[in-house]
């Protein structure tokens, strides 16, 4: 009897489990940018580097991640976020030329860490590598959508 009312309540609310999940549709996946893949780019050599940069004897490989950062960092100077076209017209020349100065200040950081290994300074280098984290926050705030933060 306990079985058949078990069985019995289950049929009978499992229907509305479906209807009242209310999920969002799906999101169209949307192509990746230049700008994108420049940042995934960068992304991945500076969390490797987060993870070594306190370690001497890595310091070659840190200096080839910071290398790769920079040059990522480069390519993406030269291009716009698609926050862009988010912004009024009248503001879009000051928003990307304000993005285009804190890449410069981020390309600059880079300059500056990779200084600081050549030297095997890396207590100096780890506290670069916080500052650099922190532009970056920054940074994703103010010139990403909100849809492609990750």
């Amino acid at each position: 009897m306990k079985l058949r009312s078990l069985l019995f309540a289950v049929l009978l609310y499992a229907p509305a489990g479906f209807v009242l999940r209310g999920e969002a549709p799906a999101r169209q996946p949307q192509e990746e940018t230049e700008l994108e893949r420049s940042m995934e780019i960068m992304a991945g050599a500076f969390r490797k580097l987060k993870r070594q940069v306190a370690d001497v004897s890595k310091n070659t490989e840190s200096l080839q991640l910071v290398a790769t950062m920079r040059t990522a960092a480069n390519e993406g100077l030269k291009l716009a976020p698609a926050k862009t076209a988010d912004v009024a017209e009248a503001d879009r020349e000051k928003f990307i030329a304000e993005y285009r100065k804190e890449m410069r200040k981020l390309i600059e950081d880079f300059g500056k860490l990779e200084a600081a290994l050549q030297a095997n300074k890396n207590g100096e280098a780890v506290k670069l590598v916080e500052a650099i984290s922190s532009i970056q926050k920054t940074g994703h705030r103010e010139f990403t959508r909100p849809d492609e933060v990750k």
